[in-house]
């Protein structure tokens, strides 16, 4: 859009570059627009690597731009049909990108880096050249053919092309709005250049070069292959299709590339020639005294811990990303993450966010940095997945939340029948880059993943990313899951993790629909996947399951062991600390149930451990703040069946009946039959003083089994006490206590047993509930 000229500045002196609009253009009011915002753009960098603007103006209807001449030569010409030292290469894109990163910090995306744009002094000095296509925006963290730039009159406006094919983004190619990361973007193409003489997307016509930027992989280059690892690997996450997955700022990309050839120089295949003896001379005092430098560093340096205190220690686990998977299952991305979360939640020394919470982002991606700060993580771990030529291959990175640097990103390929170790490779992979010092016991845990065929892999992955709905409380959805896993273990009987997950699905469709089947099914499968693989947890928590339900007896001491080994092999295993919760304040035991819930806390600050305390606080807490509790809970916590029914029965205790009815008789509707909906209609019908009577026959006719139906027996006992019935209260609330509900807390806290609680017969209840919760106390030694 210009035309430069060689010129001389007569008041100071000095040859400078003259850069004015053509007169074919000098008429229209939308170039003269670029021309102005170039100079605009240039005018607010003060970098070495970028080409300085001296002066701006019009004369004559002439409008101009003075900039600095810079002796030497494009990179294009540099390049010339021939490819550059890796060391060259590198330190030339550094100089880029650092320029790049200048402009960036001042808002100005340049939207146009390649070959020409670059100036090369005859020292070797980078400069960026022509704004021509830059775009004002906030601060952001070959063939003649391919080298033609597009042309648009509106070229920095959303829906319209800009830039030059063959070096364009992705998200230019699709005319959609580009920050700095595109610019890093095309900074790969210019280094994929440098490194092989050859452009990694060019094709014979601009149509089909657009194609290939959008959906093509780099075909694999022998050249690269020569290069020094971190080099290649930084060329091909500078060229990710997503602009997540590059380099989050050009400043992080010139970091990495000077590190990468910050070692020795690799040797080239051409023989050196013979050295004068003298610089061999000087050559050997050189290395000498680096060699002494290096001695005196080591031994003189502070002595520090292996693990570097500034390295993160709280993690999220995004759900990896489909970039071409055609044939492999929906949540197949979730799925991996879950199962990585569970592999690191047997690291002590690191705090990983649960699938509970990274869930939401499957659905709706988000920036590294946005996420980390929403779940309050020192690090986030992201990636893409994709098929190709019969190899399955993994890109992750690592993004330090406070500083939004990458810290490592990484490329994991797994042959066709290697699918099962994917898990165990970005676990260890993790661990080792921050330093975490983890003991034999973990690092077993996260080698040791069974082999199967791929396509079991993949089905258990795909179901793995279901696994935390077992736990929301919807028996169809979980009969659903386990059927899923019931395909799996059908195809690999012998597959532990697979047996466990189904134990875990199967255990709680036995609490809500219990029956001797059931229940065998799922201890079976417990005992079964333990023997397989004594190290994994989940099975150890639908023992726990089974054992605190109706069919096992509601055993408290045998259901906190199984929590506490689950606990011992996987820390960081959420549900583990939810379920022991649950079993404490359950048992009265509420020192005991907020340490877990506290706990759980600390995994997911947002996540399910706020919904259990809110759910505890019903019985401990002063109804008014416990109803404050679940309206701060989110939309999906709210929608849990627990939920629903806790804040409802809190509703019934502080409202007016007449308003909380219609409510009442809807969740008594929502799943037919259960029990512990129509005993809350029950409370407000008996506060409005209507009959219960066919409401209590109904619940009375309902499956004693069924894993909260004790809930149900304590509403009876309200209503009861409502009336003024102390017996019958009393009755049921023994009923209640010996079927999974022995709180005594809970019936002092409740406020429609105000008027028993100074009978003879509540208190002697009260008293064999101590009892009985004090001996489970005591069978567990203290070790709760």
């Amino acid at each position: 859009m210009g035309e430069v000229y060689r010129a001389r500045d007569t008041r100071l002196g000095r040859e400078v570059a003259l850069k004015i609009l053509p007169s074919a253009l000098a008429a229209d009011p939308e170039s003269i627009r670029r021309f102005e915002k170039e100079a605009r753009a240039v005018a607010s960098l003060s970098h070495p690597h970028v080409v300085p603007l001296f002066d701006v103006g019009e004369h004559e209807g002439i409008h101009y731009a003075v900039t600095e001449l810079v002796s030497g030569e494009t990179l294009r010409g540099r390049l010339a049909g021939d490819r550059l030292a890796p060391r060259e290469a590198a330190e030339i894109a550094a100089q880029i990108a650092e320029g790049l990163a200048a402009a960036h910090e001042k808002g100005v995306v340049h939207r146009d880096i390649k070959p020409e744009n670059v100036m090369l002094t005859s020292s070797g000095f980078a400069r960026i050249l022509d704004f021509g296509l830059a775009k004002q925006s906030g601060p952001v963290g070959g063939d003649a053919a391919n080298n033609a730039p597009t042309r648009s009159a509106l070229l920095t406006e959303p829906g319209v092309i800009a830039g030059t094919v063959g070096y364009m983004s992705p998200e230019q190619v699709r005319g959609q709005p580009a920050d700095g990361r595109s610019d890093v973007f095309s900074l790969g193409v210019v280094l994929w250049e440098m490194l092989t003489g050859r452009r990694p997307f060019a094709s014979d016509s601009h149509v089909e070069t657009l194609n290939a930027i959008l959906k093509e992989e780099p075909q694999p280059e022998l050249a690269l292959e020569t290069l020094p690892p971190e080099l290649s690997r930084i060329v091909r996450r500078c060229l990710e299709k997503r602009k997540e997955d590059r380099y989050h700022s050009a400043a992080d990309l010139a970091h990495d590339l000077r590190g990468s050839v910050a070692g020795p120089a690799r040797t080239t295949t051409q023989a050196a020639p013979p050295r004068p003896i003298r610089d061999l001379r000087k050559a050997f005092l050189v290395g000498g005294a680096i060699a002494v430098a290096i001695l005196a560093a080591l031994f003189l340096r502070p002595r520090v811990a292996p693990s570097s205190p500034t390295l993160p220690r709280t993690l999220a686990v995004l759900p990896f990303r489909p970039i071409s998977a055609e044939g492999m299952p929906e949540h197949f991305g979730l799925g991996l993450a879950d199962s990585v979360i569970g592999r690191l939640a047997a690291v002590r020394e690191l705090t990983v966010r649960p699938t509970s919470a990274i869930a939401r982002y499957e659905a709706a991606p988000a920036e590294a940095g946005s996420v980390g700060r929403a779940l309050g993580v020192d690090a986030v771990l992201d990636g893409t997945y994709q098929r190709i030529e019969g190899m399955t291959r993994i890109s992750v990175q690592m993004t330090d939340v406070s500083r939004a640097a990458i810290l490592w990103s990484d490329r994991i390929d797994l042959a066709e029948g290697r699918l099962f170790q994917l898990q165990d490779e970005i676990s260890k992979r993790i661990v080792d880059k921050l330093e975490l010092t983890i003991a034999p016991a973990e690092r077993r845990v996260l080698e040791t993943s069974q082999a199967v065929p791929d396509r079991v892999m993949e089905a258990y992955l795909a179901v793995r990313a279901r696994l935390p709905e077992v736990s929301a409380g919807n028996p169809e959805k979980t009969a659903e899951i386990a059927s899923a896993l019931d395909r799996i273990v059908a195809e690999q009987p012998t597959f532990a993790p697979a047996i466990g997950a189904r134990a875990y699905a199967r255990a709680w469709v036995t609490f809500a629909q219990p029956t001797n089947e059931t229940y065998r099914a799922a201890l079976d499968d417990a005992e079964r996947a333990v023997s397989l693989d004594p190290d994994l947890a989940e099975p150890r928590v639908a023992r726990a399951s089974l054992a605190w339900s109706s069919l096992g007896g509601w055993d408290v001491p045998m259901a906190v062991r199984e929590l506490q080994d689950a606990i011992s092999r996987a820390p960081n295993l959420e549900i583990a600390h939810l379920d022991l919760a649950r079993i404490a304040y359950h048992s009265g035991w509420v020192p005991e149930a907020r340490r877990e819930i506290e706990a759980g806390l600390r995994l997911n600050p947002s996540g399910e451990a706020q919904r259990v305390a809110a759910a505890m606080g019903v019985w401990v807490e002063e109804p008014g703040q416990a109803l404050q509790r679940f309206r701060g809970l989110t939309p999906e916590q709210r929608s849990n069946w627990a939920a629903r029914w806790q804040t409802l029965w809190l509703r019934a205790a502080l409202e007016d009946p007449a308003a909380v009815t219609p409510d009442a008789e809807t969740l008594a509707r929502a799943r037919q039959a259960d029990p512990v909906g129509m005993a809350i209609l029950a409370i407000v019908r008996a506060r409005a003083g209507r009959d219960t009577g066919a409401l209590e026959t109904q619940i009375g006719q309902a499956d004693r089994h069924i894993g909260h139906f004790h809930h149900a027996l304590h509403f009876l006992a309200d209503v009861h006490a409502i009336r003024r019935d102390t017996a019958g209260a009393v009755s049921l609330l023994r009923e209640a206590s010996e079927s999974g509900f022995p709180c005594a807390p809970c019936f002092d806290n409740d406020p429609f047993l105000a008027p028993i609680r100074t009978s003879k017969e509540y208190e002697a209840l009260r008293r064999e509930i101590v009892r009985r919760t004090d001996a489970d106390r005591a069978a567990l030694k203290g070790s709760l």
